[in-house]
């Protein structure tokens, strides 16, 4: 058989463009070589507790209901909203002072002027940012990809920059930085235009899906099966076979099976699709890549406390923003915690600190799934590290908090499939070309966090933006 379209990975992304075109008629096949789809985000169970891995939390706006109903999944999912006062609450630990974000971006703007009178103007600068890269987004999605002018110098600039111009308060620099946790990138890489497509997605509504990452792949799955996608889990894709002319022919599993399509749409880290491929890409093409680097990783404890969290999320800082770790992650910078909703199941806690695979040591040269002697104590000592500090420090917010697992820069690089376990693919810094959905080969095409933008909603507009592609030149 012959199938219109082959989708490698079964991650958000990869399901998302899988149920789009088979919606329309097409013959889709889709493989994860990992035994279950979305291993990343499909969370896990402990003790009797609901643990999240990949989806703390998602916008809650017409836009992701739009993206996800139009593949046959917003239905058949949940969602409570966060605290309409606070969906997330920052922390500085030095000071003890707080900021609740609300939701919606009117009500941000007044608590923002409350708090920072004096910062008026780069308050309303800021937000008017925000809010028309966010209609741009909409646009984009309507089939209007064109930059307007207003918005080419937020694409030019720093969000470091424009809030070093507009903004003279440090605390309120650090605060509307916070959320590049969700992103891992700096506010010295990172465009204002990124930054503000991104956070203005949670700065709109915010919410959590009602049984976590889990329940998102059981709609997926659901969606999938009835749209008649043909979904292989367990079989990864060895080879991207081209024809004589150079166009995507067909895929060979690693069981020496072969399938062949019209086209080929990878939702899979840009330079493994490369290694994939059964003749070169264009040179131009394999030095942008090159340049270009993955965000951050993160030590992350699972756990649980003796209070409930609430319907928010807790970002935490110690030091001035983007300050360099050195050595193993301590939670010495940003902190973020989450606790997950379910039915059936307590829920478990997650508290994320970003770090590097350089930070794990003689560990970070290993092979996948090969851990050097010793490791288990290195993992052990970071621990009890932020364990002791940070969520020690957290006090009546997180009491006689108790790690029940642990992950490591190494635990996602194996689990996702990427070079130094980066949790949102390659970095989208100012200096970046973006990698776009053609991947330099005709007939393949790329979706994913390294093609758009992080996140459940980055990856469903990156399927979407994809899939438009694939239809266009089919």
């Amino acid at each position: 058989m012959e199938y219109d379209c082959i989708i490698i990975g079964g991650g958000i992304s990869g399901m998302t463009a899988a149920a789009l075109l088979a919606r329309t008629g097409r013959a889709v096949a889709l493989f994860e070589r990992a035994p279950r789809l979305a291993p990343t985000i499909a969370g896990f169970v402990r003790g009797g507790m609901l643990f999240e891995t990949g989806l703390h939390c998602v916008s809650d706006g017409e836009l992701m209901a739009e993206l996800l109903d139009a593949a046959g999944v917003w239905q058949r999912l949940e969602v409570r909203r966060c605290s309409d006062d606070a969906f997330d609450t920052y922390l500085e630990l030095g000071s003890n002072w707080e900021f609740g974000f609300p939701q919606g971006i009117a009500r941000l703007r007044r608590r923002l002027i409350e708090e920072f009178p004096k910062e008026r103007d780069g308050v309303v600068a800021y937000l008017a940012v925000v809010e028309a890269c966010w209609a741009q987004l909409r646009q984009m999605l309507s089939g209007r990809l064109d930059l307007p002018d207003a918005l080419h110098a937020a694409a030019r600039q720093t969000l470091a920059a424009f809030l070093d111009e507009s903004i003279g308060d440090p605390r309120l620099r650090r605060l509307l930085t916070c959320h590049r946790i969700l992103y891992g990138m700096a506010s010295t890489e990172t465009s204002l235009l990124y930054h503000a497509m991104i956070v203005g997605s949670y700065y709109q509504g915010c919410g959590q899906f009602y049984g976590g990452g889990s329940a998102v792949v059981e709609a997926f799955a659901k969606a999938l099966d009835a749209h008649g996608v043909e979904v292989h889990c367990g079989r990864e894709i060895r080879v991207v076979e081209c024809d004589c002319s150079g166009s995507f022919a067909a895929v060979h599993t690693a069981d020496g099976a072969r399938f062949a399509a019209r086209s080929c749409l990878a939702s899979i880290h840009p330079r493994a699709l490369r290694t994939m491929l059964d003749r070169p890409v264009p040179p131009a093409y394999q030095r942008r890549l090159a340049k270009m680097e993955e965000t951050d990783s993160a030590f992350v404890l699972y756990g649980h406390c003796s209070a409930d969290l609430g319907a928010g999320n807790l970002i935490v800082n110690q030091v001035e923003a983007d300050a360099t770790r050195d050595g193993a992650p301590d939670a010495s910078g940003l902190l973020y915690i989450s606790q997950s909703i379910s039915p059936g199941f307590r829920g478990g806690i997650s508290a994320i600190v970003p770090a590097t695979l350089d930070q794990c040591g003689p560990a970070a040269w290993c092979p996948p799934n090969e851990r050097p002697p010793g490791y288990r104590e290195w993992k052990s000592s970071v621990v009890e590290r932020i364990e002791r500090g940070a969520l020690s420090s957290l006090g009546s917010r997180l009491p006689e908090f108790h790690v029940m697992d642990a992950a490591t820069p190494l635990t996602f690089r194996d689990r996702m499939f990427t070079p130094s376990g980066g949790l949102y693919g390659l970095k989208h810094r100012i200096s970046d070309l973006p990698v776009g959905p053609k991947a330099g080969v005709p007939g393949v095409y790329l979706c994913g966090q390294s093609v758009t933008a992080p996140g459940l909603l980055g990856a469903a507009i990156s399927a979407h933006l994809a899939v438009s592609k694939v239809n266009g030149d089919v």
